[in-house]
């Protein structure tokens, strides 16, 4: 029996070339029980090196190359103390199994998956119903509640099995309705003739009819969470749009309605709407982790008693479940933003405001949005706020052109200064992951410039600033 064998453990560094994502070997230095054997100890240093079990084929060998039975006892090995032992993949060195054509077809993994067909099914459903029913306020109310009964029987005969895809589009089907529906009532009883058919009453009343229809599909159909934050969130926001429209028409700062489908007023407010939206996206993680109760310990300052920093027991409990519920409140609170924020956008770029102005908000909205989405961890967040920068860029070059002749060279310029930056977005997109601190703390004091420029911008827009200068 050799010296080794007598001792209980053995010090070796183990070192991961499989299991891991990145390119790097991952080095853990362990002690091993002699008497163990590898394929019983590696679970243990996988967890330790922070590392996946190897599932493909794998090899244990020392650095001299000599292969470790992962069956036998280490004391039997060729291992010493101090040696490197490593962990690789031979998936490439083994042979593949032989098969016929006809295996080989039915080998081929592909995606057979039609969880989205009720979904769509669903929308499509609600699509030709409101196109029938478009040109009456009753049917249309009617439909909403049509709706929100059909979303409560497809849970009452689902229960729990209920398809959320299936529950989500019912409950933003049925507030869509509900948001039609309030507009057709409050054009029908319009006080006179030729009155916008989208007002900023008409566009508050449609707020509130679907605030109330998703807090019923909440309740009846019970559709995921992030799906009823959005919801409110975006409806929320589209609230706030009709109040700042009827603020600038009580302050006589917007022009008055005459007969066109939208009140220009609603189009006035557009551009501080999509400003408060951006302000809501930033906020959002304070939001989210508030409303979910959160806790976070304080810093305690030079010299003070840490103990004034810990928790009792009975905060931690629950922890795992807040941190799930705020993420997702997170997630309904971007994508609601990002979607009221993107139509507001939109409706503001077709304002009567000077198109040099409008293409500045857009820009600056675009930009925000851009550097802001690479943040998220969050695949929904991060490509909410990238569509809404997206739109806002294509904004850009669409003010430019409806603009015509109009256009100044400082116009045309930033639209394609912005189309540019898009267009060559491969050259450069790919090198952003890797960028230095310096660069990106220079590119968060841009971020904090554009939103300091945002709201003079949105306040001209508004027509705020020439309802000022004709006071005087």
């Amino acid at each position: 029996m050799s010296k080794k064998t007598l001792s209980h453990s053995l010090r070796v560094t183990v070192r991961f070339t499989t299991g891991i994502r990145g390119a790097e070997a991952i080095d853990v230095d362990v002690a091993l029980p002699a008497g163990a054997r590898l394929a019983d100890a590696l679970p243990e240093v996988c967890r330790i090196a922070g590392v996946n079990p190897p599932v493909s084929p794998w090899e244990a060998r020392t650095a001299a190359g000599t292969i470790v039975d992962p069956a036998l006892p280490l004391a039997w090995s060729a291992l010493r103390h101090g040696d490197i032992l490593t962990i690789q993949d031979v998936s490439g060195d083994t042979e593949p199994l032989l098969c016929g054509d006809t295996e080989a077809l039915t080998q081929v993994h592909r995606a057979g998956t039609r969880s989205g067909f009720t979904t769509w099914a669903i929308v499509a459903g609600h699509v030709m119903m409101m196109v029938l029913i478009a040109r009456s306020w009753v049917a249309l109310s009617v439909g909403a509640l049509v709706s929100l009964a059909v979303g409560a029987g497809m849970r009452l005969v689902w229960k729990d099995d209920l398809n959320p895809h299936a529950a989500a589009a019912m409950s933003a089907c049925g507030s869509l309705t509900a948001a039609v529906a309030g507009i057709s009532v409050t054009s029908s009883f319009a006080p006179v003739e030729g009155f916008p058919t989208i007002s900023a009453v008409s566009v508050a009343t449609a707020a509130v009819a679907a605030l109330v229809a998703t807090a019923v599909a909440r309740i009846s159909t019970a559709p995921p969470l992030g799906v009823t934050v959005c919801q409110v969130t975006a409806w929320a926001v589209v609230g706030v749009w009709s109040l700042i429209a009827l603020v600038l028409r009580a302050a006589g700062i917007a022009p008055p309605a005459g007969r066109n489908v939208v009140e220009p007023v609603l189009v006035s407010g557009a551009a501080l709407t999509a400003m408060v939206s951006l302000i809501v996206l930033i906020y959002g993680p304070l939001l989210a982790i508030r409303v979910a109760g959160i806790k976070i310990p304080p810093v305690p300052s030079a010299g003070a008693n840490l103990a004034s920093t810990d928790f009792s027991a009975a905060d931690y409990a629950g922890a795992r479940g807040r941190a799930r519920q705020a993420t997702t409140l997170f997630d309904g609170i971007v994508t609601g933003t990002s979607i009221s924020g993107a139509v507001a956008t939109l409706v503001a770029m077709g304002g009567a405001g000077a198109p040099a102005f409008r293409v500045l908000c857009a820009s600056v909205i675009a930009a925000v949005c851009v550097i802001h989405s690479v943040r998220h961890a969050s695949a929904v967040c991060a490509w909410a706020v990238w569509v809404w920068g997206i739109v806002a860029a294509v904004s850009t070059t669409a003010v430019a052109w409806w603009a015509g002749g109009a256009s100044s060279m400082a116009v045309v310029g930033l639209a394609a200064t912005v189309a540019t930056l898009f267009l060559t977005s491969g050259l450069w997109s790919q090198a952003v992951p890797n960028l230095p601190p310096t660069t990106i703390a220079s590119v968060e004091k841009i971020e904090s410039a554009c939103v300091i420029i945002l709201l003079p911008v949105s306040l001209h827009l508004a027509g705020v600033f020439a309802a000022i200068r004709g006071l005087g």
